[in-house]
């Protein structure tokens, strides 16, 4: 299976319960230190041909649609670096 849009998922490896030694309240996986609900979550993405991407977010701004692109396939991205 595909996603019907292209999605990039920016991750900088720090979640935001790391001082936390486990997950608690979430549905199915109560208990799960940080790097396991992290590592299930990308597992998760692998089948829909999400393209994931190690970097910080700095800014995000909505970009033109390059005339190339079909209507609603424009991607938009605000890496840092």
């Amino acid at each position: 299976m595909v996603a019907r849009r292209d999605v990039l998922v920016i991750d900088d490896g720090q979640p935001r319960n790391q001082p936390s030694p486990a997950s608690h309240g979430f549905f199915s996986r109560d208990g799960a230190s940080p790097a396991e609900l992290r590592a299930a979550g990308r597992a998760q993405l692998e089948p829909y041909g999400v393209e994931l991407a190690e970097d910080t977010v700095l800014r995000a701004e909505r970009e033109a649609p390059a005339s190339s692109s079909p209507p609603g396939r424009e991607r938009d991205t605000g890496r840092a670096g």
